[in-house]
């Protein structure tokens, strides 16, 4: 109604609205009915796809964009990554990977960190080995992080541990997100010694009660064997998330504790905490562990309950 609806700038930030409010048929209209477009036009619209979970069409846009000459600037190669990380395909992760060498971000720190995900979330560790030495002297927190998490989502457990020991000697400061990543990986591993100087680790350092860390030691603890353990850090915690219930749960189920389990259940219930699909999934393992038909029946009745459908 003002008459500004032509101006490039105020049209890009109207479709980015629309993006981060969910709404990316809305911003994609805008972006189509734009009579003029910048490099940020279409860098809005491709990370709107990638930030609401359209990894495809986020990638259709990118190579269009390519292919009409736009500048390629780090936030399209960002979101163009996240999109083939999210589709975990690694044909486009190259052709990503050849064309920002190509237009010079090799050097960018934030996409080259970008690249070391995404190539893990494609499978391929080795591959972001490679990228994470290209850094160089460039590394950050970040790049140490996003390594020794793609070991851990690899099943490289034990080269999450060296990468982790290695980022010690060369005096990076670890983070609760470091730890969240490692700790999954001596948990693979089940070593109880390797567990406890891991805990004493994040409390020598003022991590353990960081919810995300305390979970993963919760789990961590429960996967090797030691439950009671994991229980008293569980009643330890200031706060509960509904990841952290659900590992204490979890951790019961899975070795065959299905009462406590389900006496944990009905005690989460009592504090307002809402399960989600894999609370769920946690407390039937656990009944079906320990034979409790009528319990199992009765939890996968209530889900609807909470809004959940059965998956």
């Amino acid at each position: 109604r003002a008459g500004l609806d032509e101006l490039v700038n105020v049209s890009t930030a109207v479709l980015d609205t629309y993006c981060k409010c969910g709404a990316v048929e809305a911003g994609r209209a805008v972006f189509d009915w734009m009579p003029v477009r910048n490099s940020v036009s279409w860098n809005a619209m491709i990370d709107g796809y990638a930030e609401n979970g359209n990894a495809t069409e986020a990638l259709a846009l990118f190579w269009r964009m390519v292919q009409e000459g736009v500048d390629v600037m780090d936030a399209a190669v960002l979101a163009a990554l996240q999109a083939c990380g999210e589709l975990g395909c690694l044909d486009e992760a190259r052709r990503v990977h050849e064309l920002l060498v190509r237009v010079g971000l090799k050097s960018n720190v934030s996409v080259m960190n970008a690249l070391i995900t995404t190539y893990s979330k494609c499978k391929q560790a080795d591959l972001a080995v490679q990228a994470f030495n290209e850094l160089g002297i460039k590394k950050t927190r970040i790049s140490w992080n996003a390594l020794i998490l793609g070991f851990t989502q690899n099943g490289c457990s034990e080269d999450a541990e060296r990468l982790f020991a290695r980022m010690q000697l060369e005096n990076v400061k670890p983070d609760s997100f470091t730890l969240v990543s490692v700790i999954p990986a001596v948990a693979d591993i089940s070593d109880p010694l390797q567990a406890r100087w891991i805990h004493g680790y994040s409390i020598r350092h003022q991590l353990d009660q960081d919810i995300y860390v305390l979970t993963a030691l919760v789990d961590m603890y429960s996967k090797c064997g030691r439950v009671s353990i994991a229980r008293r850090l569980f009643d330890s915690a200031r706060d509960r998330h509904v990841i952290t219930w659900n590992a204490m749960i979890h951790g019961y189920g899975s070795h065959g504790f299905g009462q406590a389990a389900v006496e944990l259940f009905e005690e989460m219930k009592g504090t307002g905490s809402l399960p989600n699909e894999t609370t769920f999934l946690s407390v039937l393992a656990a009944c079906s562990h320990a034979g409790l038909v009528d319990e199992g029946r009765k939890y996968f009745a209530s889900m609807k309950d909470y809004g959940l459908e059965p998956g």
